[in-house]
Order: C-alpha cells, then sequence, then structure tokens
C-alpha cells in the first residue's frame, strides 16, 4: 500500500466529507474537494507515482484533449472557464485514487456506506420538499431536478449491492428503507430515463444477482406507497406529463440543431471548444426553457466541445474501467468483499453512461465528480499498489517502486 504523509485520519475524514456532502451543499462540497486535493498535492512524488495507474493514465489523456480544445477553441472567452470550472472534477480523481490505495478494505466498505447514507439522505430531503409543495418536482437544496435524479441514480445500484454486507436485522430494515427512499426521489424527480433505469438496475440486482427477495419486496411496496401518496399531494407535474405525454423537452429542438451542426462537420478533431453551446446553439427562441445550458446528451455534448478525440478518449476511458472491473471478476481475482463492490460500480457507472443519453452530467460541478469517484473506487481495487520498497543505494539511483500498473 502507498503511505500518507499525514494522519490518516485526517484525508480519511475529509474523503468522508467530500463524497458525503455532494448534493446537500455544494459550497462545502468544494471546501471539502479542494482540500483533499490539497493534501494529495503535498504527498510525497513517489507514493503519487506508485497510485498511478492504467485508468489514472486513461484519465490525463481525457484532461489533456479537454485541455487542448481549449486552447484551439472556436470561442476562448468561454472555454477558459474549463481551467477552474472543472479543476475539481480533473484533481479529485487523481486525490481519491491516491487515497483509496492509502485506505485498507474496512475504510473502503465505510466510504461506500457513507456515500449511499448520503444519498438516502438527500432522497428524504427532495421528497419532503416535494410533499410540502415547495417543488413541483423532487430536488435537493443545491440542485436542479436533474442532477439530483441523476445522483440517486448513480448511487442506486451500488447500494442495493451493499446489502450483501449487512448482517443485523435492525439495519436491514433501516437500509430498505434508504433504498426505497432513493427510488421514491427518483420517481419523484419525473426524468423518465432515470426512472426506467432505477426500475431496471432494481430488477437486475433482483433476478441476475440474487438480491434478498424480502430485501427487494419492502423496497417496493415502500417505493410504490411513498410515490402514490405523493402523487396524491402534490398534483402539478404530473397533472402536465398525464396530458403531454410525448413532450420531448426541448430535446428535438436541441438535437435537431446538433444534428445539422454534426453534418456540416467543422471542427472535427477538437470540437468548437468547451463550454460553446451558447454559441453554436441558434434556435433558443423555440425553447419552452429558454434557460437551457446543454445539449441533453453527453456524447453530442463532448463531440460538438470536443470532437472525435474528446468523445472517444472519453468513452476509452470509461469502457476500459468497466472491462477491466469485469476482467477483474470474472477470473476470480476480486474476494467477496471486491466483487460486491466492483458490481455495484459498475451497474452505477452505466446506469450513469445511459442516463447521459437525455440528459448531461459532464460538465457538471457535482455529478462528474461522482463519476470520477466511481472510476477511482475502480481503480484502486483493480490496481492496488502491493509494496514499496526502497534500494540499497537510494540515495544515488533515487526509489524503485513496486507497483501493479
Amino acid at each position: 500500500m502507498v503511505e500518507t504523509r499525514f494522519n490518516q485520519k485526517i484525508p480519511f475524514y475529509i474523503f468522508l466529507a467530500t463524497i458525503s456532502s455532494f448534493l446537500i451543499s455544494i459550497f462545502l462540497f468544494q471546501i471539502f474537494a479542494v482540500l483533499l486535493i490539497v493534501f494529495w498535492l503535498f504527498e510525497k512524488h513517489q507514493n503519487k507515482i506508485a497510485a498511478f495507474d492504467k485508468i489514472s493514465l486513461l484519465f490525463l489523456i481525457f484532461i489533456f484533449v479537454r485541455i487542448s480544445s481549449v486552447i484551439f477553441s472556436e470561442f476562448p472567452d468561454s472555454s477558459i472557464h474549463l481551467f477552474y470550472k472543472d479543476a475539481i472534477f480533473f484533481l479529485s480523481f487523481f486525490a481519491m485514487v491516491f487515497y483509496l490505495k492509502v485506505f485498507d478494505e474496512k475504510k473502503f466498505k465505510f466510504i461506500a456506506f457513507t456515500f449511499i447514507i448520503a444519498a438516502m439522505f438527500v432522497a428524504l430531503i427532495g421528497i419532503v420538499k416535494f410533499n410540502l409543495g415547495i417543488s413541483h418536482r423532487a430536488k435537493s437544496f443545491s440542485s436542479g431536478f436533474m442532477a439530483y435524479s441523476m445522483y440517486l441514480l448513480a448511487a442506486l445500484g451500488f447500494g442495493v449491492l451493499l446489502y450483501n454486507f449487512i448482517s443485523k436485522k435492525k439495519y436491514v430494515i433501516t437500509w430498505t428503507a434508504g433504498i426505497g427512499l432513493i427510488i421514491s426521489g427518483i420517481m419523484l424527480s419525473l426524468g423518465r430515463t432515470n426512472i426506467v433505469l432505477a426500475i431496471l438496475a432494481f430488477f437486475v440486482s433482483f433476478f441476475f444477482l440474487k438480491i434478498n427477495k424480502w430485501f427487494s419486496i419492502g423496497i417496493v411496496i415502500l417505493t410504490i406507497t411513498i410515490s402514490v401518496i405523493s402523487f396524491q399531494i402534490n398534483t402539478q407535474e404530473i397533472s402536465s406529463r398525464i396530458k403531454q405525454p410525448s413532450i420531448m423537452s426541448d430535446r428535438d429542438i436541441l438535437w435537431g440543431n446538433a444534428k445539422e451542426l454534426f453534418l456540416k462537420f467543422e471542427h472535427p478533431l477538437l470540437g468548437y471548444g468547451p463550454r460553446s453551446f451558447d454559441k453554436i446553439f441558434l434556435e433558443r427562441d423555440r425553447l419552452a426553457d429558454i434557460k437551457v445550458g446543454s445539449w441533453h446528451n453527453d456524447y453530442i455534448q463532448l463531440y460538438l466541445e470536443t470532437g472525435i478525440l474528446g468523445l472517444f478518449s472519453y468513452l476509452i476511458l470509461v469502457g476500459y474501467s468497466l472491462f477491466i472491473a469485469l476482467e477483474y471478476i470474472n477470473k476470480r481475482k476480486a474476494n467477496q468483499v471486491e466483487k460486491f463492490l466492483l458490481i455495484g460500480l459498475i451497474i452505477s457507472t452505466m446506469s450513469l453512461m445511459f442516463a447521459a443519453v437525455t440528459s448531461g452530467f459532464i460538465s457538471s460541478p457535482v455529478i462528474s465528480v461522482v463519476l470520477a469517484f466511481f472510476l477511482a473506487f475502480i481503480s484502486s481495487i483493480v490496481y492496488p499498489v502491493r509494496e514499496i520498497t526502497r534500494s540499497s543505494t537510494d540515495d544515488e539511483k533515487g526509489i524503485r517502486l513496486d507497483a501493479s500498473i
């Protein structure tokens, strides 16, 4: 294992605070994330190198392409914002990879449970706000409807698999209620794609991963109960959806314009530049929601912002991470704890990737870091640092690293 030069409890608690505050408070999240990055920056260079692996390399290539797209941007005044708006996304990945390789398996489990418990709390916030009529779709204090829904969807697959680590009956009941809250929150956010993906993730866990049937039945009953009661109390949005079931939230206009830009095939390698939506989308007067700031599809967004290189580097990064996780499980290298963690991470990551077809999170200051957290977790399990040794001639020849990279 790599070692931290600080008392291990300090980065551990900062890590927990970072992954607990995603949608509870963006202000607190940014403070904790920056603190974690600062601690990582002051770690010993040889330890940071030891924690660097193939997934880290692919992430670095993705960052390089994003930065290159800023340099060659058609709209540098807008694209330059990437350097500070995406900085936490870029740097937090490497900080998380490093510290997850410092922490032991017991801390792994604690981190996983903390992330899901925070998601349960966020789900409860959205449900309460919806039932009080504060918002017509469930959302948290510091997020919109889609960020709330995407966050809960990302937590769901991971959370269901963590049931396998619970043995005490009182915790089983609590966990059943918590997962029911997460799915209910997704339902009340009324993001149709995310609702379908949540149901799919749940049934995959039940039918193919053999999740306990009573646990599953309890979740279904609680979700139906909360959803039915909530929609009886707050009928505004659901009534609108029933009257206009085919409404696409302006996606037909957005994607039609994107198709035109694609057929022009301008700037195919590095795109128009990050955060160029307002500059290249020219049909805002046709939108029902004039505040729209993205293409509502991450793959379209990545192509138009960073071209083929940006889209491919992203797909290769995520695709390789999922592939290597599956390979690690299939080759029976994973112990029981690693197996359940990896399966949960795979389901949650794939849920995010599918959800990105009708929404987007790659430019989100929060949900993009959730993806970075998942990829860092996979990296820390699949590419652990086994040992760091010093040769007898360190002073002359430097430090030799024995790391599984």
